[in-house]
């Protein structure tokens, strides 16, 4: 019965598969948006005192910590994690090739890695 299961194999990147015109600069933005709503959160701030602290309006904060990130660059993610005293670290590399089959019984990892990592805290 499940081998009947039809599926498509991701890419790694799910804003690819869905089909986005910047799917790396999708991902990266998530990553970082992720990261600031996590340091937030560890901080216990209120978002007035994050807006605060961050130099933007208390509504913004809202949308971060609310996953929404549209309208904010990954440059303007990465200058709040700079204010928040994190660092933001690229990491250049060659892609790793996709596998076009899938060996019997195992699932291909390889996929496209972010361009940008969160960075440890």
């Amino acid at each position: 019965m499940i081998d009947d299961i039809e599926y498509e194999e991701s890419s790694g990147n799910i804003f690819e598969d869905l089909g986005f015109d910047d799917p790396v600069m999708e991902m990266n933005r998530a990553i970082l948006g992720l990261t600031l709503r996590d340091l937030i959160k560890q901080l216990g701030w209120t978002q007035t005192k994050t807006a605060e602290m961050l130099g933007i309006d208390q509504p913004k904060v809202s949308r971060i910590v609310r996953g929404k990130l549209s309208g904010f660059s990954v440059e303007r993610l990465t200058l709040l994690l700079d204010r928040l005293d994190h660092e933001v670290i690229v990491t250049v590399r060659r892609k790793r090739p996709v596998r076009t089959q899938l060996s019997a019984g195992a699932a291909s990892t390889a996929g496209r890695q972010s361009a940008v990592r969160p960075p440890s805290t």
